[in-house]
């Protein structure tokens, strides 16, 4: 027997062939229908509604479904369509439609999930699943109640790089690092151990810059104790250090510390901006006054600028990337009354990969307190910073009809990452390529990180002086940059070609006004270039023939402190020669010469070279 709704489907196709009056009669109890059969029957009946599909295209003549169990049944079915409609529209029950009606939100939630994947599979339009669609966008409406603004950072004061232009006052012990630890974690910081009574001080005075619109000045630090501290032996437990911030003797910061660990702080200064300005870092041992191993550590003290400025976004993506940087969070926190508070907090951040601003929201959420609401996150971010620290030729010495590499390194020294959104991009000029591209590009390069790039060079075909030419460009939210930068190369004579056939005697000639050295062990060829005698090939003997071991970039090379005192590099490439020899079988080459340095100092040169039969 066919199945209930498999003849309601069949007489469906069947009752679709008659007038548009029956259709219009028929249409609410097909439509009620549908809307009460489950997901998992209307598959079926999909299925079933293509095997009857099927039969009616091999038997055009008959409108009727066929049964392959009752196939000669086929009549009396057609004649009776009309009672089978009306029975299997009584078996849609009342108890039926109760139940349905009667499902909590959670079965409700889980039916959505299950007609998403169904509507997948089946290649429906989204148009035809609103409920999906709802429930993606209620997902996301927590996130969107934050709302978000971006900005870049700029830490234009270090007070522990200028720690040598402050004053200290009233202290037992103060100095800078690059690197001291508290809870073993390292931050470049300001050690300063307070006496036991009155405040320690270490002042700067510095000119605050003006600012904009929209704007903030932040004095930014960690507090702790120093590590090292025995905290579970009575006589070296500290009772804790009180810190202060004051600025033209006005406090503005008041903390404590009772732990090796770092406590982040932030102080807004914008309404000292434009001015001189007196800035004190204070320690007190507090009313104690027991400064017993009260080492007391500002870590990363600086003053930072926040600056409202649109964010780069990389191709194919809708919203910029942050990694570190300083958040100022807008928080409503209800006090003990009820009644809602509003109020700003700074918090530094830096996440261990470039996340996009929405999961960005996320973390930072984390960071605040639970009772605290965030209606408002600004995302100020640090920046990259790229420097070229190395270009140059990756051979010591070139040599004409020689292909030859050249080598760009690139250095972050910004607190960023570059990204895609940067777009960076380097270009060699004034040098033609042997293959390759003269422009390349880095999509990353993290903080500290080191990039070396290299281009393969086509060989000159005659000793001369070139340049190389080398071209930086990328993108900030403040600027684009453009950096341009060269280097001269020499490009020397080849090596002179002169047999290797080793020669058992001691010998000095001139070959091609090249100059050559040499006995049964060794041999050494003085090159010829343009301005002088240029570098030196050192060979030794092996199987009868001499092999190439060394070059040497100079015949000789001097160092000397110029009128600053800066020691000056001076490179000699001598003109005059002279090949003389003795008695005792000794050959000797004598080069000598005179240079002037960049002072415009004149040096008298003179070097000799000897050699003997037996000597190695």
């Amino acid at each position: 027997m066919l199945t209930a709704l498999q003849m309601l489907l069949a007489t469906s196709f069947v009752h679709s062939e008659d007038s548009v009056d029956s259709q219009k009669d028929s249409a609410e109890p097909e439509k009620s229908m549908n809307q009460e059969v489950p997901i998992e029957e209307e598959r079926e009946a999909d299925v079933d509604n293509t095997e009857t599909n099927k039969s009616e295209d091999e038997d055009s003549d008959q409108r009727e479904p066929s049964s392959e169990k009752e196939e000669g049944k086929d009549e009396d079915l057609s004649q009776s369509s009309d009672s089978s409609q009306t029975a299997i529209r009584s078996e849609q029950t009342d108890e039926d439609r109760q139940d349905e009606l009667t499902q909590d939100e959670d079965d409700k939630a889980l039916k959505r999930q299950e007609n998403t994947k169904i509507i997948q599979e089946s290649g429906l339009e989204s148009d035809e699943c609103p409920e999906v669609v709802n429930v993606a966008e209620e997902i996301s409406e927590p996130e969107n109640q934050v709302e978000r603004s971006f900005g870049v950072v700029d830490r234009f004061y270090d007070f522990v790089e200028n720690f040598k232009q402050a004053n200290v006052l009233n202290v037992l012990e103060a100095s800078a690092s690059q690197m001291d630890f508290a809870g073993g974690v390292a931050k470049s910081a300001i050690f300063e151990h307070p006496v036991s009574e009155g405040d320690s001080r270490i002042e700067y005075t510095m000119e605050l810059p003006t600012v904009e619109d929209g704007e903030k000045l932040i004095f930014h630090s960690f507090t702790g104790l120093r590590d090292g501290i025995d905290f579970d032996y009575p006589a070296t437990k500290p009772d804790g250090v009180h810190f202060a911030v004051e600025v033209d003797d006005e406090r503005v910061f008041n903390g404590f510390s009772l732990t090796s660990e770092w406590q982040e702080n932030s102080v807004d200064l914008t309404r000292f901006a434009g001015d001189m300005r007196k800035i004190a870092l204070i320690t007190n041992a507090g009313e104690s006054n027991d400064a017993n191993y009260d080492w007391a550590l500002w870590g990363e003290p600086q003053f930072i600028k926040l600056i409202p400025r649109n964010l780069l976004i990389a191709k194919h993506e809708k919203e910029p990337r942050l990694r570190c940087g300083i958040a100022t969070v807008t928080v409503e926190n209800e006090s003990v009354d009820q009644e809602t508070k509003i109020e700003t907090l700074e918090t530094g951040f830096a996440f261990d990969r470039d996340l996009l601003a929405t999961e960005a929201v996320a973390q930072i959420q984390r960071q605040v307190a639970s009772e605290k609401t965030p209606v408002h996150i600004s995302f100020f971010v640090d920046q990259p910073l790229l420097e070229i620290t190395m270009l140059g030729t990756q051979q010591a010495l070139i040599t004409a009809n020689e292909n030859f590499e050249v080598q760009c390194q690139v250095t972050n020294v910004g607190l960023a990452p570059i990204t895609r959104a940067n777009e960076v991009s380097i270009g060699i000029n004034r040098l033609k390529l042997k293959r390759g591209h003269s422009v390349q590009r880095i999509t990353h390069l993290s903080s500290g990180e080191k990039k070396i790039l290299t281009w393969q060079i086509r060989k000159f075909s005659r000793p001369t002086s070139a340049t190389i030419g080398i071209s930086l460009r990328y993108k900030t939210p403040n600027e684009k940059v453009n950096y341009a930068d060269e280097r001269s190369i020499i490009i020397h004579p080849d090596f002179p070609q002169i047999s290797s056939q080793v020669v058992e005697q001691v010998h000095t000639f001139n070959h091609d006004e090249h100059l050559v050295l040499g006995n049964r062990n060794f041999r050494v060829v003085f090159v010829q270039g343009v301005q002088g005698f240029v570098y030196m090939v050192f060979y030794v003997a092996q199987d009868s023939e001499y092999q190439q071991i060394a070059v040497s970039t100079a015949i000789s090379e001097i160092c000397y402190c110029d009128a600053e005192g800066i020691t000056q590099p001076l490179k000699i490439t001598p003109k005059v020669y002279r090949i003389s020899g003795n008695s005792d079988g000794e050959s000797m080459l004598t080069f000598s010469d005179q240079v002037e340095d960049s002072d415009g100092a004149i040096w008298s040169y003179e070097c000799r070279f000897s050699i003997t039969k037996n000597s190695s």
